[in-house]
């Protein structure tokens, strides 16, 4: 799987566009998009010094990742329920991703095993369906694996 790191610049008047952007959405797209990218990010060293100058005319120091915007945005109450709540959606689909890749299926292999049609295997990991127990059962089965969900008792704040 290729990873990647999100970085939002800051123009010479400081100005953070991506920032900008974030703030203006809603706080449940927020959380979406957050999520989304989170699951991807690597580390910060991915982009060198002389990279980033090339890219972006300046060093790191006038830019943030997605992370470091990630949490500025927890500090707000409506942002971090949303985030949190859509946390076992995305687990599902990283779990799902996570399988298939790990065995280096790409979504039409795993089509062809499963007898689901690889546009819903599509769906299902970007999140825009949501899986059935039967549906992830099957998918389990045509990686060789094993349904696996628990009930774990939640963090004390």
């Amino acid at each position: 799987m290729t990873k990647f790191e999100v970085i939002a610049y800051e123009t010479e008047d400081g100005d953070n566009p991506v920032e900008k952007f974030l703030d203006k959405l809603n706080p449940k797209m927020r959380a979406k998009i957050c999520q989304e990218d989170t699951k991807n990010t690597c580390s910060r060293n991915t982009i060198s010094k002389s990279a980033t100058r090339r890219l972006y005319g300046k060093d790191e120091e006038g830019m943030k990742t997605l992370n470091e915007m990630l949490e500025k945005q927890m500090n707000d109450e409506n942002f971090r329920k949303e985030y949190e709540e859509m946390q076992p959606e995305f687990d599902v689909i990283r779990a799902i991703v996570g399988a298939r890749t790990s065995q280096n299926l790409t979504q039409k292999e795993l089509a062809e095993r499963t007898g689901i049609d690889q546009a819903d295997i599509s769906k299902l990991e970007n999140g825009t369906r949501n899986p059935s127990v039967n549906l992830l059962k099957r998918l389990a089965e045509g990686m060789g694996m094993v349904l696996k969900i628990e009930f774990v008792p939640k963090q004390k704040a």
